[in-house]
């Protein structure tokens, strides 16, 4: 529990996001992750059924403070580069 003090909870967030995203959502590959974010892919045909599993292996992450500490994941998506992201909901 002491890792989940301070600035490292959302380091935490994402490590367990990653790896329930690595066990549950087989046609996501993760690419870097960096303190607060993930970055990945995936094939562009396969993105209807992945999405949803990425949504879920980050809603599975529950910080264990008294009152549940909960982080919403943002999502950003291009089907070209990094440098075309944009916001796009879940």
């Amino acid at each position: 529990v002491t890792a989940w003090i301070g600035q490292g909870v959302v380091a935490c967030v994402i490590n367990r996001a990653a790896v329930n995203v690595v066990d549950h959502a087989p046609a996501a590959e993760l690419l870097m992750n960096q303190h607060d974010s993930l970055v990945g892919q995936t094939d562009l045909d396969r993105w209807d059924e992945t999405r949803p599993l990425l949504k879920a292996a980050y809603d599975a992450v529950v910080v264990p403070y008294p009152e549940p500490l909960v982080i919403p994941p943002a999502l950003k998506v291009s089907p070209r580069s990094w440098g075309h992201m944009t916001e796009a909901a879940w």
